[in-house]
């Protein structure tokens, strides 16, 4: 099975590490080039307890794979994790109603019909 995270923050992040250690096949991506050179690295750019020893042995175990490419992320996806920031709202509250449609807009095209979007929402 494989799995795409679209978001590689705190959730994204995670979330693909967990899903790598239970076995998945994950690719994780991001629009941050830096963060990502870095994850590939195994060079997580904030502190999480244990999230760095999941994603080297991820890695190590070629589990999981990071990229920039939107295409590339989604291409094999059989479930496709939104897990990006929650714009704000004029008075600051989280927008959350408003992300879905952007996100699923600018990777649609090349998703494949029988992939599963989901996502939530992180303030």
């Amino acid at each position: 099975m494989h799995i795409s995270v679209i978001g590689t923050g705190y959730v994204g992040l995670v979330t693909g590490a967990c899903f790598s250690e239970f076995g998945v096949n994950v690719t994780c991506m991001d629009t941050d080039t830096k963060r990502i050179a870095r994850l590939e690295k195994g060079d997580v750019p904030f502190y999480e307890p244990g999230i760095t020893e999941l994603v080297a042995k991820g890695i190590r175990e070629n589990r999981i794979s990071f990229t920039t490419d939107i295409a590339k992320a989604v291409d094999k996806a059989l479930v496709i994790f939104i897990a990006v920031g929650t714009p704000p709202r004029p008075d600051g509250s989280a927008g959350a109603s408003s992300w879905p449609g952007r996100s699923n807009c600018r990777f649609a095209p090349p998703t494949r019909e029988s992939a599963k979007r989901t996502g939530g929402a992180t303030p």
